[in-house]
């Protein structure tokens, strides 16, 4: 007979965690769902990890051991992935940690919420450090969902895996298993947009947590300029699926497209903070800005757009560009048929407390 498989995979990847390591793999041998598998991937560490590692392993028969020498949290989650055996699978950083409930909340919500189970259930999540722990924003657009009776949608994410499972023969089915290698950082947002974009049932649980560790000393995901440009390139090749893709709604495309564009403002102010203002970086990002804005497949969300709160900054910044000037002369079509120009002298809005 082949062995059963577990319900859960956890692909739990470290690089140099060894001061984190026992907190987070204590918080998932002491699952209350015990029927899982934990596949601990150590990519290049230097540290006790790798004796950690082995130690925790001697003692829990459910953990797998397995290498990366890449140092792309991509291509050892891949490794994990090509490893996992489970039902469905899940994510964590080594140097985060869970309820010990989690997984079991996640698992009986997937399992249970939908005819024929769901594609995946996903929480809220609480970002923590030696001095805080806050409640991620996401965290109130769960419980929302929750007391709606509703599923959540394709844009009902926060750009991160690791606060959810995922049913691993759809993943498999649908062409959305393994990570692109690149780039090398700000891997989730293009993984994560085309999960929820091809697993249309994910079921929200409220009153879990994925704990996630902001300050720490080591990342491969740290502010940082390689890892900003890095995440404008994530934004254009989740622009570009975005383009290319079906949708099941002018409004499920234009809250994708709206996230992009978003993501352009947040990201501009932050790479602009950490290079000179006339380096080419900068003149490069505003000019793919400038690209983003045109590529919109539907004009009359435009007018959209100007209502949020950062878009005047989003405005400022394509006005940096060599073809800036143009941008307030663009038409859209009003319903019967007229015509006007949009974000007239919009050159001049500053920046707002509320843009980011």
């Amino acid at each position: 007979m082949y062995p059963r498989m577990p319900l859960v995979s956890i692909i739990v990847t470290f690089h140099n965690y060894a001061e984190y390591l026992e907190q987070v793999l204590g918080s998932l041998v002491k699952q209350t769902l015990t029927d899982i598998e934990i596949i601990c991937v150590d990519d290049s560490s230097t540290d006790n990890t790798p004796l950690l590692l082995k130690r925790f392993s001697l003692q829990d028969s459910r953990i797998k051991l397995l290498e990366s020498k890449s140092q792309k949290v991509t291509i050892s989650r891949n490794i994990g992935l090509a490893h996992a055996c489970g039902e469905f699978v899940g994510f964590v950083d080594g140097d985060d940690c869970v309820d010990l409930n989690y997984y079991e909340r996640l698992y009986n919500a997937a399992a249970s919420s939908w005819p024929g189970g769901a594609d995946g259930a996903r929480s809220g999540y609480t970002s923590f450090s030696a001095y805080k722990e806050t409640d991620d924003r996401f965290c109130g657009l769960i419980d929302q969902r929750v007391r709606e009776g509703c599923l959540l949608n394709s844009w009902d994410n926060t750009n991160v895996i690791w606060n959810a499972i995922y049913r691993r023969e759809t993943l498999i089915a649908r062409d959305c298993y393994y990570f692109p290698e690149e780039p090398r950082s700000a891997e989730d947002l293009f993984w994560t947009l085309r999960a929820m974009h091809r697993l249309r049932v994910i079921v929200p649980v409220s009153n879990i947590r994925y704990r996630h560790r902001i300050g720490k000393s080591v990342s491969l995901s740290a502010i940082n300029l390689p890892n900003g440009l890095n995440m404008m390139e994530a934004n254009r090749l989740a622009l570009n699926y975005i383009n290319s893709s079906l949708w099941q709604s002018i409004e499920e495309y234009y809250q994708q497209f709206e996230r992009v564009l978003w993501r352009y403002s947040l990201w501009e102010g932050r790479i602009r903070n950490m290079i000179d203002e006339d380096s080419q970086i900068l003149a490069d990002l505003h000019h793919t800005m400038r690209m983003a804005y045109d590529s919109c497949r539907h004009p009359s969300l435009l007018e959209r757009l100007s209502q949020t709160a950062w878009w005047p900054v989003f405005m400022k910044a394509m006005h940096h560009s060599p073809d800036g000037d143009s941008i307030g002369t663009r038409r859209i079509s009003d319903e019967d048929g007229q015509t006007r120009r949009l974000f007239r002298g919009a050159s001049t809005l500053e920046r707002r407390p509320d843009a980011l």
